[in-house]
């Protein structure tokens, strides 16, 4: 029987499609990951190892918050709440008048410059206050560190006990701040020019608080005549390099190198008390800061509505 003439025949096609081939480097990929997280990992131990412990401290603090911080009122590091930059003078909430944090002066030269060895009463004495060259909003802001560094050291247990190491006032060149060694607190290491533990948190409370105010910083470094015998080496070279271990750490916490307009040793030249040159608040660094000239004062002043409130 003959098949129907209008049928159709129905063609279907089929693709077939290879199956892909194996690839034997997708371990690559996962080995490189572990390789790279190795060379990571002894590449921090090698740097734990490397690094003193100021480093460390420096680069942790480096990467805290309040390294970045974008106001003006030190909220959150060693200095909470005060602002070094404001310029009226600050006052802690809830504190009268009276309250007030009292920065006491003492007379000393103005300078590290050489000393006659004749009469005592040849050295410079530090001028009055109102003898000084006047820039009332820089006295403000020059009030205001005071104030900030005293309160940063009475909220750090460890500092409690130093009052004595550090004396703040002005002299003609502008803000000075003293970190005095002693017998019973000694600020530096024994036998050596660094200094230690509680030296170098002073200087990072000075940091925290000069890191925000536009002066220039001069620092200077001094001995006792009896330094050179005890640690070796001229007193020259001791107080230069106590002079830049100072300036190592302030750079460690934060200032910018820029603002370091001058550092220098003045070894035994320029003692506190002339009548007591053996006095160990002799061993000492001067952080001083400069005054601006009125043109670049003008250009930095911060004004008060741009000072973060408490």
């Amino acid at each position: 029987m003959a098949p129907p003439a209008n049928k159709r025949e129905v063609l279907v096609f089929k693709k077939k499609i290879p199956a892909p081939e194996h690839s034997g480097s997708a371990w690559k990929v996962a080995y490189a990951d572990f390789v790279t997280a190795m060379m990571a990992f002894f590449l921090l131990l090698w740097l734990l190892n490397a690094t003193t412990e100021d480093q460390k401290q420096g680069i942790s603090n480096y990467f805290e918050p309040v390294g970045a911080t974008s106001n003006s009122t030190g909220s959150g590091g060693l200095v909470g709440g005060i602002s070094a930059t404001d310029p009226g003078p600050i006052r802690i909430p809830g504190q009268t008048a009276s309250d007030m944090v009292t920065i006491r002066t003492q007379d000393a030269p103005t300078k590290d410059a050489e000393v006659s060895k004749g009469d005592p009463a040849d050295v410079i004495k530090t001028p009055k206050r109102e003898d000084l060259p006047r820039n009332t909003d820089e006295e403000r802001q020059f009030d205001a560190a005071k104030t900030a560094i005293h309160r940063a050291m009475e909220q750090i247990p460890e500092l409690n006990d130093l009052h004595a190491a550090i004396a703040i006032d002005e002299v003609r060149e502008g803000l000075r701040i003293r970190l005095m060694d002693s017998e019973k607190d000694p600020l530096f290491s024994r036998g050596g020019t660094e200094l230690n533990d509680k030296g170098s948190l002073l200087v990072k409370v000075i940091a925290d608080v000069v890191e925000r105010m536009p002066n220039d910083l001069h620092v200077s470094g001094h001995t006792t005549p009896n330094d050179e015998t005890a640690l070796g080496g001229t007193n020259w070279e001791i107080s230069i390099k106590r002079a830049y271990a100072a300036r190592r750490l302030l750079a460690l916490y934060g200032t910018p190198e820029k603002r370091f307009d001058a550092v220098r040793g003045s070894a035994s030249q320029v003692p506190i008390d002339p009548k007591k040159p053996e006095d160990a608040a002799n061993r000492r660094i001067e952080v001083t800061l400069l005054r601006q000239k009125p043109e670049e004062a003008a250009e930095d002043l911060i004004p008060p509505s741009m000072v973060s409130p408490f």
